[in-house]
Order: structure tokens, then C-alpha cells, then sequence
């Protein structure tokens, strides 16, 4: 699912300085190979639209929140003082 190789890096190879830019969630997806079923599933836990621009380091993020979620999409259990 993960290259290997970043968009930033490969925007530093490709020569010089690279600043952190908005890419579409779908190109993302794209470079990272992330299969679409699960992609499908991230748009809904980041509520985000077709065509949203985000940075690599976010899409990371959400990405990682979201795989690591309960499948039942609860959060975490609260310890009752009962």
C-alpha cells in the first residue's frame, strides 16, 4: 500500500526544494496504492468529497487513523467507576 518513495521526495528528485502541496485525495490513493474499497471507506471516515486537495502528511494520517479504528467504529471504552 505504501511506495516506498514519497511525493515529496520524488518532487525533490525531480530537482530541487519541494514545499508541501496539496495534492487530490485520488492521486494519492493512486501513488500510495491503496485499493479503492478502502479508499471508498476513507472518504467516509475523513467525510471527505470527491476531488478534495489534501497534503501527503495528512492523507498519511488519516489513513493511518483510520486503519487503526475499531471495526465496530466506536472509540476507545470508556472505564466506568462502578
Amino acid at each position: 500500500m505504501d511506495n516506498d518513495v514519497s511525493v515529496e521526495q520524488k518532487g525533490r528528485e525531480a530537482g530541487g526544494r519541494k514545499k508541501m502541496e496539496n495534492i487530490s485525495i485520488e492521486k494519492l490513493a493512486e501513488i500510495k496504492n491503496v485499493p479503492a474499497d478502502l479508499f471508498a471507506g476513507l472518504k467516509v471516515f475523513c467525510s471527505w468529497g470527491t476531488g478534495k486537495m489534501v497534503c501527503e502528511k495528512e492523507f498519511d494520517g488519516a489513513l493511518k487513523r483510520f486503519l487503526n479504528a475499531p471495526a465496530d467504529g466506536r472509540g476507545k471504552k470508556e472505564e466506568s467507576n462502578g
